[in-house]
């Protein structure tokens, strides 16, 4: 999930007759209410009522109703493939963490950065010293390509890709120390596919024009980093990487495959995998990885690996190293030389449509979120957070949370049986809200002013290391997935914990002083996301303890996967781009997330009134408050490329469809807006779905 803030450009004053269209487009009856500034219309509404388009009724399209003139108006940021209101919160938390890191960067941090302030200092003044790292040029990746160009023989392929994963650069596979799904108490080494260039497996033989050019713009990308690596026949080097990463994508599972957690939990032992899969070496690849000891791993996609145990040795070791070649510059380009970073950039241009990068102090935050984030994390909670957000919103989860449950035993498709297992999921659920009660260690990481690159390479193996680390330990289920200065929510299902970062806890997802109404269709509607991400087709495999186990009837999961495809249906069906529809089993978890999320806060929002009825104000009534409040926190612009990438690949539905989609499917938003047989936002109650 994210977030986002309203732009100072909104504080021109609102005509009287723009307050008029509100109205009179938003009930079927009223006067006009008096003219207010967009500012205080916002502290009363929790609305931005100056990013509403009134000429679009909200019958015929809620999103461009609830958004339609900041659609129009907000610029797409340079160096960014999109913009949206996550984003929004993004820019003002930034130039917060800006003002930290440059006063860490002149705090005099000693070379060694004995503290996590010195630490912070220190990486994001090697960032920012543009000069030591030009001439520094390739020197301080030096021993890594000798290391890739000393290879001759297939056999020591698999520990460099460890090797290499080490030190964050991408290889074929994927290694990960994690809770095993099954025994959630304790942890267990996954093995997964990994290892491409452009954005997905997809992209390397699906036909049309776009994906072409992609595919052309990578290799050229790939020519240009070998080229500058002193590479003599860059171009056929680098086609023959591409040649070979469209091999391995051939053999990739679907993004929809990859979300089963029962398909993608293949357990085996040492001896099996060095039978089956004898060309990876694995003894030595758990050795090279710190996990020596694991007597098992967990493969997540099985015919993956056997497919690359045959890639391996039908492809040259000459053509090996120049994909890991490649694979490293890659890893390592925003922080090297000039030239790399405008090969990275013309690469994102032609494939995400991003004009230019992004300015270096965006991107030196961005690294050290990659590195230090929780670091970063620490120092932002105790300069800029407030208890009182964080309050209101533990109330918001408890009322939501109460919904939901009220909501279990209202549900006439499902048995009794499975209602009190549901029940028990969700009363055993754990919240993390704002920030972590203890903070990460970097207690023997060395962080140097003057070695950038050095301390990439220190910082990632050292994430590397703690991660291997907790092979063999007790699963810490405190740990917390987001950084808590991020703007995102989640769900993690082997701890049945729902998590929201400090970062969310602000406008448009929550207004403190704002009324109600608002704050249950924003802020209530992600935490009842969040919720019903445990129950939605892949967290709903898990049980309250987090252990990835059926505890639903043969009947019930059979109405709960009738229900689910007849989603995964209407969201097939529609088309973001000509000739290109969204993936409705890709984006199920999501979908059924957004569905139940909406449904269950409105149904705490009305909970909370009791008898009381909600107020009108501004012409809006509580209800058509609630949902412009779980509208305008998807408001977003996205270069077409990035639309593209974003269709192909990612797990959530474009964010029109995260509104309008949605909102079809409730007979509230139907009644608070008069939608109608005829009206494209109406769905017969029929064709309508209820998930939870």
């Amino acid at each position: 999930m994210s977030t986002c803030n309203a732009s100072a450009a909104r504080t021109a004053i609102l005509a009287c007759s723009l307050l008029t269209l509100a109205a009179t487009a938003g009930r079927a009856q009223g006067d006009a209410p008096p003219a207010a500034s967009p500012e205080r219309a916002r502290g009363a509404l929790g609305i931005d009522t100056s990013a509403m388009d009134r000429s679009v009724s909200p019958r015929d399209d809620f999103y461009a109703f609830a958004n339609g003139t900041w659609i129009r108006t907000a610029p797409i940021p340079p160096g960014m493939s999109q913009y949206n209101a996550f984003y929004e919160v993004t820019d003002r938390i930034e130039l917060d963490l800006r003002g930290l890191l440059e006063h860490a960067a002149d705090a005099a941090a000693r070379p060694d950065g004995s503290s996590n302030q010195q630490r912070l200092g220190a990486f994001y003044r090697s960032f920012m010293d543009t000069a030591g790292v030009e001439a520094a040029g390739l020197r301080p990746l030096a021993d890594e390509l000798a290391r890739v160009a000393a290879v001759r023989e297939h056999a020591a392929l698999p520990e460099l890709f460890v090797h290499l994963l080490r030190i964050g650069v991408r290889t074929p596979i994927s290694l990960e120390v994690a809770q095993d799904r099954r025994r959630a108490e304790r942890s267990a080494v996954y093995v997964g596919q990994s290892g491409l260039g452009l954005p997905g497996a997809d992209y390397y033989a699906r036909p049309g024009e776009q994906f072409a050019r992609s595919r052309d713009a990578y290799r050229t990308y790939a020519e240009t980093l070998l080229r500058l690596a002193g590479e003599p026949d860059a171009g056929t080097a680098a086609a023959h990487v591409v040649n070979l990463e469209t091999v391995l994508a051939a053999r990739h599972w679907s993004r929809a495959r990859t979300r089963d957690p029962h398909a993608t939990y293949n357990p085996r032992t040492v001896a099996e995998l060095e039978r089956s899969a004898p060309n990876l070496g694995w003894r030595r690849v758990l050795r090279a990885a710190g996990v020596a000891q694991a007597p098992s791993v967990i493969l997540e996609e099985p015919s993956f690996v056997a497919g690359l145990d045959t890639v391996l040795r039908q492809t040259s070791v000459a053509v090996w190293r120049h994909y890991l070649t490649v694979r490293i510059l890659d890893a390592y380009a925003p922080y090297l030389t000039r030239p790399f970073v405008d090969a990275r950039a013309a690469l994102r241009r032609d494939v995400y449509g991003v004009a230019r990068p992004s300015p270096r102090w965006k991107r030196g935050i961005i690294a050290v979120n990659d590195l230090l984030g929780l670091a970063l994390s620490e120092l932002y909670v105790a300069r800029h957070v407030r208890p009182e957000a964080k309050a209101r919103v533990q109330t918001l989860v408890r009322e939501v949370g109460a919904a939901f449950d009220a909501g279990i035993s209202e549900l006439a498709w499902m048995s009794p049986a499975t209602k009190a297992a549901a029940r028990a999921k969700l009363a055993r659920m754990q919240v993390a809200i704002g920030y972590p009660d203890a903070w990460q260690s970097y207690a023997g990481l060395s962080v140097r002013p003057d070695d950038l690159v050095g301390n990439v390479r220190r910082a990632r193996a050292f994430a590397f290391a703690e991660m291997a680390a907790r092979l063999g330990t007790h699963a810490d289920r405190t740990r917390w997935p987001d950084l808590p200065h991020q703007v995102d929510g989640g769900y993690v299902p082997w701890d049945n914990r729902i998590s929201f970062t400090a970062g969310l806890l602000q406008p448009p997802f929550f207004y403190p002083n704002a009324d109600d109404a608002a704050n249950y269709g924003a802020i209530g509607a992600v935490i009842g996301h969040e919720i019903s991400h445990a129950f939605d087709d892949e967290g709903s495999k898990y049980d309250g303890g987090g252990n990835l186990r059926n505890w639903w009837t043969p009947v019930d999961e059979r109405r709960f996967r009738e229900r689910a495809a007849r989603l995964v249906a209407q969201y097939g069906a529609l088309e973001p781009l000509p000739g290109l529809r969204v993936d409705g089993q890709q984006t199920l978890g999501e979908n059924i997330a957004d569905l139940s999320g909406v449904t269950v806060a409105y149904r705490a929002y009305r909970q909370s009134l009791a008898s009381k009825g909600a107020p009108e104000i501004a012409g809006l009534t509580g209800d058509q408050r609630f949902f412009l409040g779980w509208a305008q926190m998807w408001r977003s612009r996205m270069h077409e490329n990035t639309l593209r990438a974003h269709v192909v690949t990612d797990t959530h539905a474009p964010e029109q469809y995260r509104t309008n989609a949605v909102l079809r499917n409730l007979p509230a938003f139907h009644r608070a807006f008069g939608v109608r047989p005829g009206d494209p936002m109406y769905l017969p109650a029929a064709a309508q779905v209820q998930m939870w």
